[in-house]
């Protein structure tokens, strides 16, 4: 069978859920933004009823990825009791989607090129240069972005089905995913090939990560922007052994996982509206934690800086707990 890459950016209603759930004043509905050889690729979408109704405002939209090392990821998280991210924000006037990304790091294992591993145990055991880890992470990281990418593209196709303003659109992750939604701002900012599937000039109103950094090759001492990035808030445990919190370098291989304590001090130096929010001994529950404990900061945040950016100048860049 011939392999399949196509991105449904015209949103045909036969890949449309068969039903949509009503939720109390919200509406979840669920449609398929792309097909990739054997996999197909969902985003579950909230949303007030009222913005399914002609002559809607448009409305500010947040993306969501999920954690799981990029072996595994559940899309619904955030639409979970325990996780109610996405029916918050849909609750403050949002349009949520979560969105599916393809898990290459579990392909490479299931391979057998490298050892049989979790990133975390890489990480945890400084055998980030073992033959292949890098490359597999590299890979994996890179596939996320593109899904990534390819969901904001239909979001953006489909910005008048939905009543979403293109130019009010966030992403939130989780663990792998913060860091492909980091990585992938990175990416937009120094104009790199794979953003080309979005439309010139495009970036993304605000990132929030949630113990994620920016992996990319080495060069030179720190981050290189050819372009302001967006708003960033993020969260981060100081002692999380997986996703670093200081940068971590792999010389061996010229790659760099780029913590959120150097980051925000990048951004700090360039003038970038952000907030770094440091919890004292915590190690990777920072992944977690904000979803169901820092849902107003996380508001207030995108409301200082993307909904009324004129008080942006109130912002805090650091925050410890």
């Amino acid at each position: 069978m011939k392999s399949r890459n196509l991105l449904l950016a015209a949103c045909p209603t036969c890949l449309l859920a068969a039903n949509a759930v009503n939720t109390g004043n919200l509406t979840l509905s669920t449609a398929v933004y792309a097909i990739k050889g054997n996999d197909t690729l969902y985003v579950d979408i909230i949303q007030p009823k009222d913005s399914v109704t002609a002559n809607c405002v448009k409305r500010p939209a947040v993306i969501f990825l999920s954690g799981g090392g990029w072996e595994n990821q559940a899309r619904r998280t955030a639409l979970s009791d325990t996780y109610p991210l996405l029916p918050y924000f849909a609750g403050k006037g949002f349009v949520g989607v979560a969105a599916d990304y393809r898990c290459d790091f579990a392909r490479a294992r299931k391979s057998g090129n490298i050892p049989d591993k979790s990133i975390g145990e890489f990480v945890a055991e400084h055998r980030l240069a073992d033959e292949g880890v890098t490359d597999a992470i590299d890979k994996s990281i890179k596939t996320a972005i593109d899904d990534l990418f390819d969901a904001t593209s239909y979001i953006i196709a489909n910005s008048q089905r939905y009543n979403i303003d293109t130019e009010r659109i966030v992403v939130i992750g989780s663990s792998a995913g913060a860091i492909t939604a980091l990585t992938a701002e990175h990416a937009l900012c120094n104009n790199t090939e794979k953003t080309r599937s979005l439309p010139p000039g495009f970036n993304y109103a605000a990132v929030v990560s949630m113990a994620g950094g920016v992996w990319c090759a080495a060069n030179g001492d720190s981050l290189q922007w050819k372009q302001a990035p967006c708003p960033l808030l993020m969260f981060h445990g100081d002692t999380d052994p997986i996703v670093p919190y200081a940068t971590l370098k792999v010389p061996q291989k010229q790659w760099n996982m780029n913590g959120v304590k150097d980051i925000a001090n990048q951004m700090q130096r360039i003038n970038v509206p952000h907030i770094l929010h440091t919890y004292r001994g915590m190690n990777h529950d920072a992944a977690v934690v904000p979803m169901n404990t820092k849902l107003d900061y996380i508001y207030n945040f995108l409301r200082q800086t993307m909904l009324q950016p004129q008080n942006n100048t109130t912002l805090s860049p650091t925050s410890t707990q």
